[in-house]
């Protein structure tokens, strides 16, 4: 009996070193020795020589299960003009981002976004322009048939700008606008009314003139 009782002091030391030794592994484990995500880790590049020690084995690791565990689960591949977005907890997929209609909560496929992501948008810039004038644009999109058009006219005296309105006649001799014409491949042309700046305010007062206009031109391809 003596001999039993002078072991067991010595065997449960052992078990208790073991025990708090997994348990100290454990919380190292668990705790990551990874900055990711909440900052960039930096690794030493080792040489022959070097002696390797745990961490140069799992301090990567714990980086690449911080990866996987930011990027998600899911199998999908990139593709033109996708990004890879979230689409539960835990998992995401190469996917067009869905467009807020107009802060509403609700989402469309995003046709404008694709176009941006792809390098399919024209912006012609502010040009002046002048009455009964014919302009020819220039956008290098393909089939401008296929292409969704939108003009912008600005009055540089007042600085006020809006959405510019296609042609509109009262009396007959009187046209106010704009018409978007002989679309080709590429190209399209805009003929200008007698009075392209045509807008009614926020007051609710008309305003018509030739005078100090600026038009903008956006082109968005929708293939």
């Amino acid at each position: 009996m003596d001999i039993i009782r002078a072991k067991e002091p010595k065997t449960m030391w052992q078990k208790f070193k073991k025990w708090l030794a997994g348990q100290v592994w454990a919380f190292m484990r668990s705790s990551g020795a990874s900055n990711f995500p909440g900052a960039l880790d930096s690794y030493s590049t080792k040489n022959a020589a070097d002696t390797i020690s745990e961490s140069h084995i799992n301090d990567p690791q714990d980086a690449i299960e911080a990866l996987e565990a930011k990027v998600g689960t899911g199998a999908s591949t990139p593709a033109d003009a996708k990004a890879l977005i979230g689409t539960g907890a835990g998992a995401s997929a190469w996917d067009v981002v869905p467009v807020d209609a107009g802060g509403t909560g609700q989402t469309t496929a995003g046709a404008a976004f694709v176009a941006l992501a792809a390098g399919k948008l024209y912006d012609s810039g502010w040009f002046a322009i002048a009455a009964s004038t014919t302009y020819t644009i220039t956008h290098n999109l393909g089939n401008s048939e296929k292409c969704i058009i939108q003009l912008f006219q600005k009055n540089t005296s007042t600085g006020v700008i809006a959405v510019a309105n296609d042609l509109q006649v009262s009396p007959a001799s009187d046209r106010y606008g704009y018409t978007v014409c002989t679309l080709a491949n590429n190209s399209f042309k805009i003929r200008t009314s007698t009075a392209p700046i045509f807008y009614e305010d926020e007051n609710g007062n008309l305003v018509a003139t030739a005078n100090n206009a600026q038009f903008k031109v956006l082109v968005i391809a929708l293939e």
